[in-house]
């Protein structure tokens, strides 16, 4: 086995919405993060929530010194918000966009404008071909409900779907981003034991005895909400660095930290979240040894399978009380229409027709399309996971 080949790579969700103020301090923030990524200490960087393009471009500007090569990814109403930074060259890139992701009605959430994806940049790193994934899963906005919990379980599996039928012919994969998920969840499950995929928090040799990964609601944020902070005392680890290998190689993690915390000498963050810096160390193997079936991990595999297709299961059968709202909706817009015969009261009669033909358009729209595509794409993955869960248990029987 040779010496080794070092690759550190950072992940940030960056909070760069460009609209209505939401995120507070976008433009401050954006600078300190150009001025801290210009320095250069990783080979690749990973980016979530860059929704302006002109925010992209002035981070490209500011890090070209160090990271000549990079790749945004357009997608969505209003972008992916999704982009890598490498000093190694990037050979190829490629994208899948997934098929649930919200609802436009809750604009608030905002996640369906948003194009939610994962991304792909082959990068050729000292001879070794290096796929590097970002991706950001829907958010969770209510932790007692998670009403787009099935959402994510999509996401999850057509990421898994993604790697594997790209990642065949790369010395490394590596995916980074922001899962919204914590470690206990199936999704995260899912992940790991289906990819085989490697944490690189629980694999560093490196023990982190002050920290626990926390990443997103980590209460010394200056930018973590009060009622957050009193939910989740620890914070949330939802950002992650994982990586999987193939026959040619084997990889260890050095060391996994939590950083870009608060900007130095200002009394704010560069986020809303935190960064995760992983290094890690590549191995080509001298020989390819014969790959040895795993019982164990096999049936963990077929058991996460199960339990996944049940949980979206239950979100397929949860659109029948969408749908029922829906034509509550429409038939609620239709009865606007009635307004108009009213004699006199004409302001209140456009108003009423305005409502009326947004209503009977949006529900009409949803009735006939949204929910639609929201069963089938819900089909497709509870039909993917069965031919993958049917092939895992016939390798166990064979």
């Amino acid at each position: 086995m040779d010496g080794g080949t070092d690759f550190r790579i950072l992940n940030l969700n960056c909070w760069g919405i460009p609209y209505l103020n939401l995120s507070k301090l976008r433009k401050e923030r954006m600078l300190d993060i150009a001025e801290e990524l210009a320095k250069g200490a990783c080979d690749v960087v990973c980016l979530q929530e860059i929704w302006s393009v002109s925010d992209f471009e002035r981070l490209r500007t500011a890090c070209m010194g160090k990271y000549p090569y990079s790749h945004y990814f357009h997608s969505g109403v209003i972008g992916s918000g999704l982009c890598v930074f490498s000093k190694s060259p990037i050979v190829g890139a490629f994208y899948h966009h997934y098929s649930v992701n919200g609802y436009p009605h809750r604009i608030f959430h905002g996640d369906w404008f948003g194009g939610k994806m994962v991304g792909l940049c082959q990068i050729l790193h000292h001879g070794l071909t290096i796929n590097v994934y970002v991706t950001h899963f829907h958010a969770e906005y209510n932790h007692t409900d998670k009403p787009y919990h099935g959402h994510r379980l999509v996401q999850a599996f057509e990421m898994c779907q993604f790697i594997e039928h790209t990642g065949q012919t790369s010395h490394v994969n590596v995916i980074a981003g922001d899962f919204n998920t914590e470690p206990e969840e199936i999704g995260y499950k899912l992940i790991t034991k289906l990819l085989e995929m490697k944490d690189s928090w629980t694999t560093q040799t490196c023990i982190q005895d002050a920290c626990d990964g926390s990443t997103s609601d980590v209460p010394s944020n200056s930018f973590t909400k009060p009622s957050a902070s009193i939910r989740f005392p620890k914070g949330k680890r939802i950002d992650y660095v994982m990586y999987q290998v193939n026959d040619e190689c084997d990889i260890e993690c050095l060391e996994s930290s939590v950083t870009m915390g608060r900007v130095p000498g200002k009394d704010y963050n560069f986020s809303d979240h935190e960064a995760v810096d992983a290094k890690l160390k590549i191995h080509k193997k001298e020989k390819k040894p014969l790959p040895e079936f795993d019982e164990k991990s096999s049936s963990e595999c077929i058991q996460v399978l199960e339990d996944v297709i049940g949980d979206i299961k239950t979100g397929h059968d949860n659109l029948k009380t969408v749908q029922l709202w829906t034509r509550i909706g429409l038939i609620i817009s239709l009865s606007l229409c009635l307004l108009w015969f009213i004699p006199h009261f004409d302001k209140i009669k456009l108003v009423a027709l305005v409502l009326a033909t947004l209503g009977v358009s949006y529900m009409f729209v949803m009735a006939t399309v949204g929910i639609r595509m929201e069963r089938k794409a819900y089909t497709e993955c509870i039909n993917n996971m069965t031919l993958k869960l049917n092939s895992l248990k016939r390798e166990r029987k064979s």
